[in-house]
Parts: structure tokens; sequence; C-alpha cells
């Protein structure tokens, strides 16, 4: 009889395997919210990102909140939903900074400049880029500096500043060829 043999030593490990079974979770149910989202499944891909939240809160591990808030913000702005992109930005910023995580804080920048930028606050979109720029550089991120270049430059086109937004695309561009990366040069075209 293994009921037997059920100890307080066993129930503490069960429950400590059960935690990390929800976290080992969470992370597959954001790949999957994601995929569901991009096929058009938005009620299914919030549900499962609902999921995903609920499991990396019940394995009371931060950085997998942080994780999931990154799709969380990318399925947001993906819907052009500006307010769950901030309210998400404006989490993880907050966890991102409390970790001390300095590319989480700029991608949580980024997106907070996303929203800004496409609610037309152009002052808090400028802001929020560049000190998302700062912190990139700080951690030798390319992808991310080219990624603030590009976002900076479409700024500038909205603002009818075509001069900045060749400035802003050249540098964009340089920092594609450093990071090598020819998809992105391909695509870093305005």
């Amino acid at each position: 009889n293994t009921r037997a043999r059920w100890t307080p030593h066993a129930a503490r490990s069960r429950s400590s395997m059960n935690s990390a079974t929800r976290a080992a979770a969470s992370m597959p149910l954001t790949v999957i919210a994601y995929c569901q989202e991009r096929l058009g499944k938005a009620a299914d891909a919030a549900a499962t990102l609902e999921q995903a939240f609920a499991l990396a809160d019940a394995a009371v591990q931060p950085q997998l909140r942080r994780r999931v808030l990154r799709v969380a913000m990318a399925i947001s702005a993906g819907r052009d939903d500006n307010a769950a992109l901030a309210a998400y930005a404006r989490e993880s910023l907050a966890l991102c900074t409390a970790a001390g995580d300095c590319e989480g804080q700029a991608s949580a920048l980024s997106n907070l400049g996303i929203a800004a930028h496409n609610e037309f606050d152009v002052a808090a979109a400028r802001d929020y880029y560049e000190r998302s720029f700062d912190l990139f550089a700080q951690t030798q991120t390319l992808y991310g500096m080219m990624q603030i270049r590009v976002n900076q430059a479409e700024l500038a086109i909205n603002l009818g500043d075509v001069v900045r937004a060749f400035e802003l695309d050249r540098a964009a561009r340089e920092l594609a060829r450093r990071a090598n990366d020819r998809y992105i040069l391909a695509h870093c075209d305005l």
C-alpha cells in the first residue's frame, strides 16, 4: 500500500513538484496563446494567456510572470489594443526594474513607446523610445536598438520630419549590419 509511505516530507516534495510543473507549463501556454492569436482565435488566446498567468503566479516565480507579460504585450500590440499594451508594459517595467532586468525594462519601455505613439502622445513616445534605446545599448542588444530606431523613424515620418526619419533609418541599417542580420536589413526600408 503506497499510502502508508506518505509522509509530510513527501507531501512537501509533491507540492514543490506541482509548483515546478506549473512553472514548466506556463511557457508552452504562452506559445499556444500567441499562435491562437495569429490564427484569429482571440477568445481562445485570451483564455490560454489567462491560464499562463495563473500558472506563473501559482509557481510564485516572478520571472515567469515577466515572460508571460512579454507575450501579452506582443498580442496586445498585434491587436492595436493600446490600453492593454500600456497596462502590461507598466506591470512588466515594474517587475523588471525590481529584478534588475535591463533588457526587460527596455522591452517594456519600447512597448510603452509604441502605445504612446499609437495614441499620438509624441512627447511620451520619444521619451520611452530614448530610455528604451539607452537600456538596449547598455545591454548591447543590437536587435532592440535597431527596432527602436525603426520606431523612431516611423514617428518622425508621422510628424513630417523626413530628414530625421532617414537619419534614423540609416542608424537602424547600421545596427542591422553590425548584427549581420540579412532579414532585418531586408525589412529596414522606410
